[in-house]
């Protein structure tokens, strides 16, 4: 999720290495997808609901708020959620962690931390959920991508490992004295995790010190993996997560992972070779897996994916950005909670008058009636025949463990297309 693209080539490059989907192809989508590795979580949360983490890129539609202008009055949609992104939140150091491990950073960062959640949430008693989305680095070493420059070391550039090293060899020379080869490469993961974490921990703690009653997590995390069906990648994602990023699933009070679209879903054909195109099920498939893996290592604590109903920049330029099919919008809400998830949070950012009318019909026609379908109110018996909206609770799309093209047949009252 990125509001502003300052390189679009760049950052989609970025965004697809972040994501784990630069180096595959999509040909490896003709092998069949697999059953999941992980049980199954009963749907039996007491509370299913859709929570609102739309924004408005307001500089460019007049300094109007236009997602505050939707209408989501009757709707299993809650506006109880604060979304900070990087540029707003603290002063995220973008060249890398090696500009804030330094205590005056720090100190300057958390202050900022301060104002500008008393900006954005006034009431110390806040109890919704927070999101912080950091992404141009990442808090661990495995995942941080390095790219060669000769930019200052506060540069904006992609050059994380190589200013870490400098940053070692400038300010701690004694990390790094006398050790070679795999000694000194262990030293400096060691040591960006270390400061990486820090800077993740003493925010989230800031934050959760100044609003107390609210759930706080970080955007993104578990991180995602397409090729759930290839267990090599399967094997390397849990290993990350297990063994690299317990600290932050121990440290958030929710799980925010992201199950955007990132293939095209085709209904009607198969899906043509060397393009990133993918069935229902396959996509059925990856939604699934990724709430799956979510809700394993969430320690008990809600899982909330972030979804999108527009197709991701990885799809390519002729499909990114435009909105999804009424099939793909209706997996993306019900099989999270098939899933185990606790609800979903419905992600865009209004850049246009355009994208604001659109949105405001989409959510209207297409998404709040799936989701008062099947929304679970807080309170209610989770083991009802029939939820507060008066719909069946067996009204799901379900996952085909086949790779043919599956046109999964609606269950729920039909609703005009986009």
């Amino acid at each position: 999720m990125k509001r502003v693209s300052t390189n679009p080539v760049r950052n989609v490059l970025r965004v697809l290495t972040l994501a784990g989907l630069a180096a595959f192809s999509p040909a490896a989508l003709a092998a069949p997808p697999t059953a999941p590795t992980a049980n199954p979580v009963a749907a039996s949360s007491n509370e299913y609901m859709a929570h609102w983490m739309v924004t408005t890129w307001t500089n460019k539609v007049g300094n109007r708020d236009l997602q505050a202008q939707i209408d989501l009055t009757g709707t299993s949609i809650l506006r109880d959620s604060v979304l900070f992104y990087e540029s707003s939140f603290g002063n995220f150091p973008y060249a890398g962690p090696h500009l804030s491990d330094s205590p005056t950073y720090m100190a300057a960062h958390l202050a900022k931390v301060g104002r500008d959640i008393a900006a954005k949430i006034p009431d110390p008693n806040f109890s919704g959920y927070v999101c912080i989305d950091y992404e141009t680095w990442q808090p661990n070493w495995s995942r941080t991508p390095n790219s060669r420059s000769n930019g200052a070391p506060d540069a904006r550039d992609f050059d994380f490992k190589d200013d870490w090293e400098q940053h070692l060899l400038l300010n701690k020379p004694q990390v790094l004295r006398g050790l070679t080869g795999a000694a000194r490469d262990r030293a400096m993961e060691v040591t960006y995790n270390q400061a990486a974490q820090k800077f993740y921990l003493d925010t989230l703690r800031e934050g959760k010190r100044l609003r107390p009653k609210a759930k706080w997590g970080f955007y993104g995390f578990p991180y995602g993996e397409y090729y759930t069906f290839l267990p090599a990648y399967v094997n390397k994602w849990r290993n990350v997560n297990d063994n690299e990023m317990g600290w932050m699933f121990d440290a958030v009070d929710v799980i925010f992972p992201r199950v955007y679209s990132v293939f095209v879903t085709v209904e009607d054909r198969l899906p043509t070779p060397g393009r990133y195109e993918n069935t229902p099920a396959a996509n059925a498939r990856y939604i699934r897996d990724n709430t799956l893996e979510a809700v394993r290592v969430s320690r008990g604590k809600p899982v909330m994916p972030f979804l999108y109903f527009r197709y991701h920049p990885n799809v390519g330029r002729d499909m990114e950005g435009k909105w999804v099919s009424d099939l793909v919008i209706r997996q993306a809400i019900e099989i999270p909670k098939q899933a185990g998830a606790k609800g979903v949070m419905i992600w865009d950012c209004i850049e246009s008058e355009q994208q604001f009318i659109d949105l405001r019909r989409i959510v209207a026609t297409q998404v709040a009636p799936k989701m008062n379908a099947i929304a679970v109110l807080p309170g209610s018996n989770p083991n009802s025949n029939r939820l507060a909206s008066g719909a069946s609770r067996d009204a799901s799309v379900k996952v085909s463990s086949t790779a043919a093209p599956v046109v999964v047949k609606p269950k729920l009252a039909s609703v005009p297309n986009q």
